[in-house]
């Protein structure tokens, strides 16, 4: 049997109304968009506002770009239903095609005036009620930085962008607007939240929280699935991550800063200290060294060593799983060392680099280079407290199996644990030599 071929589908006026027409065996159906135009008239009976040539409305009408885009939208839409149907030999009728366009009609208009930041803040709103419940607002940040960045972008633009317009246009024009420098600029009196000069992977984390934001406005039915299609690819295509040298403590070094003495002066710094060498021991993420919680350590039922068990942050609430931590003899001394109510800290990433900066242990140059000064960092200039997390995976990384080490992490997926792995260490010979060495 041979399949049914659908005629172009597309908008034309019917009186004032607005109507999506498609045609079968010279059988013309139609379904009305919503949107109307003046009666107004030319002497040949032409609709003033009606671009016949494009089959689309004139720029002067009002609303233009909101009506335009609710046409496009019906006009694809219509397309791609209709031509699911007719390869499967399905002609509707007129009342059947009106069925299944409405549902798309009432989710396209409504769309056309609610901005993106008023649904932005809804969805913000949804998200910190999520991570209140889960004991987690500092996982919050992101999404936070990602409404100022929006705020930020509508006063540069001087308007609110409305929800049919977010799409590639609307990505791009952000994706450009997240790389300009603009700490000093004012407008109207408003200050910009947000300073710029966004790298790859910041750029990276905000598109990311876009396509979670489309998704929000799917489960609404504000935008269809067209809409995340687009907003991944974009961020697929156009943002791309630059791997970067890890820098990482190898275990002399972890046990040189924990036995490290500072002078009376500085003794502040040991509580962060204790911090960083608690993280390098373990691979906790620091939001979970912040919720640790001494009810969930439990000896090991075959060793009796001591285990460290609780679903991470990151994943809780979600399908994530559980990371199981031994945990050694010095992080068993800095839990003893504080009651198991391990310091808290403001600003954990700074003061780490003030404390290895006083301890001169870490002073050697990488290869890193400060986008400031264009001079190389020094090795405590590049730690940060997740560090500690890389260090821990790439000192056990040789020694022990990958499906062991990702329980002691929680990863569930080998791609993301490899992404912690310090590549720079010096390459272990002992397997090779062992292997392939002529026995003599």
């Amino acid at each position: 049997m041979n399949k049914l071929k659908l005629k172009r589908v597309i908008a034309k006026p019917n009186n004032t109304s607005i109507c999506i027409y498609y045609s079968k065996d010279g059988i013309e159906m139609m379904f009305p968009t919503g949107i109307s135009i003046s009666s107004d008239k030319y002497k040949s009976g032409l609709y003033k506002e009606w671009d016949y040539k494009d089959n689309m409305i004139k720029p002067e009408v009002e609303d233009y770009l909101t009506s335009k885009s609710a046409i496009e939208k019906l006009v694809k839409r219509g397309n791609d239903i209709l031509t699911d149907l007719f390869n499967n030999n399905v002609v509707p009728s007129a009342q059947e095609l009106k069925s299944l366009l409405s549902q798309e009609q009432k989710l396209i208009l409504s769309s056309t005036n609610q901005t993106i930041i008023d649904l932005y803040i809804s969805f913000h709103k949804t998200k910190e009620e999520q991570f209140i419940a889960n004991g987690t607002p500092i996982s919050l940040k992101d999404f936070t930085s990602t409404k100022n960045l929006i705020l930020d972008f509508d006063l540069y633009k001087g308007e609110s962008f409305k929800i049919y317009q977010f799409n590639t246009i609307w990505c791009k024009e952000m994706l450009n607007y997240m790389k300009i420098p603009h700490e000093d600029d004012v407008i109207k009196g408003k200050y910009y939240v947000t300073d710029g000069k966004l790298g790859g992977k910041a750029s990276k984390k905000r598109f990311d929280i876009f396509v979670q934001f489309a998704e929000f406005l799917k489960s609404h039915k504000l935008v269809n699935q067209d809409t995340i299609d687009e907003i991944k690819k974009f961020r697929k295509t156009n943002i791309k991550v630059p791997k970067t040298d890890k820098i990482t403590l190898d275990i002399d070094e972890i046990y040189s800063l924990y036995d490290f003495e500072f002078e009376e002066n500085d003794k502040k710094y040991e509580k962060i200290r204790d911090t960083f060498v608690f993280l390098c021991l373990t691979g906790m993420r620091y939001g979970d060294y912040q919720n640790f919680d001494k009810r969930f350590i439990q000896p090991n039922k075959l060793t009796n060593v001591l285990v460290y068990e609780r679903k991470a942050v990151k994943t809780k609430g979600s399908s994530g799983i559980n990371y199981k931590i031994p945990l050694c003899d010095i992080v068993i001394e800095i839990l003893e060392k504080y009651n198991y109510k391990l310091p808290y800290h403001l600003k954990p990433n700074i003061d780490i680099k003030d404390a290895l900066e006083v301890t001169e242990l870490f002073d050697e140059p990488t290869n890193i280079i400060d986008k400031k000064t264009g001079n190389e960092k020094l090795k405590y200039e590049c730690i940060s407290m997740h560090k500690g997390r890389d260090s821990f995976i790439t000192n056990l990384v040789d020694s022990t199996p990958l499906n062991t080490l990702m329980k002691y992490t929680g990863h569930s997926k080998l791609s993301t644990l490899q992404g912690y792995i310090d590549t720079n260490r010096e390459v272990e010979t002992e397997p090779i030599i062992k292997a392939f060495n002529r026995k003599l």
